[in-house]
């Protein structure tokens, strides 16, 4: 009989722990699909996006950037606009996460392959639309000055300055010519910005522009004008 009764409490106990952990389990799913439909918002609330640390937002882009990659289709696609909302919004900002400060040291993404990598993606992202794509890409070399290392090139905006002129032009017409010149200077901007790739770069753009806004040709001329006669 006690034999029986110690079998009777050993099942109970086992029955009363699957319970709890079934409890657990259902309590663990609930709040990665809170997650998850946090994770997946929809890319006007890229406001929303706030970091303790510089530190902890390198490692969001990473995560998005890995997410990004090994998923397809309209996952995919959501993942890159986390990726996106966790960039940088300033040149400042940039500096904090990707480039180096004589005295705080290396930020986060100073390491080559991996600023390199999440800097890129950014550039060759096609899944945002155009006009919060470029607020942003503009926002970030607005008053952007060349440091090396990640800080340098506009970050690959002539690029795409070059290859979707037209979408550009229209979303850098919305600047003040102060601002719109300083995008430009960073374009040309280095350590000898007066050479022929640079021209050459500077010729296209020009042209390219001068069909689409002769305020935005100007603001480019001044720029890449006053660029050389400071450099020299």
């Amino acid at each position: 009989m006690l034999r029986i009764y110690m079998v009777l409490i050993g099942l109970l106990f086992i029955s009363c722990a699957e319970m709890v952990e079934k409890k657990v389990a259902d309590k663990v799913n609930e709040r990665d699909q809170v997650d998850e439909k946090t994770m997946f918002a929809s890319i006007e609330d890229c406001k929303l996006y706030s970091f303790k640390t510089y530190q902890q937002q390198a490692d969001y882009l990473l995560k998005f950037l890995e997410k990004a990659k090994e998923s397809k289709g309209e996952i995919k696609k959501k993942w890159e606009q986390q990726f996106f909302c966790a960039f940088p919004n300033s040149f400042e900002e940039m500096k904090l996460v990707f480039g180096y400060d004589d005295d705080l040291g290396a930020a986060p993404l100073y390491n080559h392959e991996k600023g390199s990598g999440v800097i890129k993606y950014f550039s060759e992202l096609a899944s945002i639309p155009d006009a919060i794509y470029y607020k942003k890409y503009i926002a970030i070399n607005i008053g952007g000055k060349w440091e090396a290392d990640h800080i340098r090139e506009a970050f690959g905006f002539a690029d795409v300055l070059e290859s979707d002129t037209q979408a550009v032009a229209k979303a850098l017409s919305m600047y003040t010519d102060e601002e719109i010149e300083s995008v430009f200077r960073f374009v040309f901007d280095g350590p000898h910005p007066n050479n022929n790739q640079n021209l050459a770069r500077y010729n296209h753009i020009k042209s390219e522009l001068e069909k689409i806004d002769l305020r935005l040709s100007t603001a480019c001329t001044n720029s890449f004008t006053q660029l050389l006669t400071t450099s020299n």
